[in-house]
């Protein structure tokens, strides 16, 4: 067993493309592709994901992003980590936000926003 989790979590490390978060009766894993958005809130994390499903971790927003593939994924505020394939367009508001591809709006921080944009243009969309 204790082989099989060391297995595990190499390949979770190498890959980035699975995240290997604990829970009350061990670990979930989650594909990273299939994540949109994740929403902070203190020391939890709630991750939506594009089925419409939802997971709340107790783990910070920064331990998440870290672990994140950083070619899809992008800070945008201090609450909110976004999946750009998710994002349909910037909207102006109070302020600007991101619409995703299921209508939520995710709030877009100023000091953010360039970034943002340069990270969507050198990334690229849907990547």
């Amino acid at each position: 067993m204790k082989s099989f989790n060391a297995h595990l979590l190499q390949l979770v490390d190498t890959t980035k493309q699975i995240l290997l978060l604990p829970n009350r009766e061990g670990f979930d894993l989650v594909r990273t592709y299939d994540i949109c958005y994740v929403e902070a809130a203190r020391a939890y994390c709630t991750l939506y994901f594009f089925n419409g499903q939802s997971l709340l971790v107790s783990k910070p927003l920064k331990e998440i992003a870290a672990q994140l593939h950083s070619k899809r994924f992008f800070r945008v505020h201090h609450s909110y980590l976004v999946n750009i394939s998710a994002v349909q367009r910037i909207v102006k508001n109070d302020g600007e936000a991101l619409e995703l591809l299921d209508g939520k709006h995710i709030p877009l921080a100023q000091r953010r926003r360039e970034a943002f944009l340069r990270f969507v243009s050198t990334k690229g969309r849907r990547s």
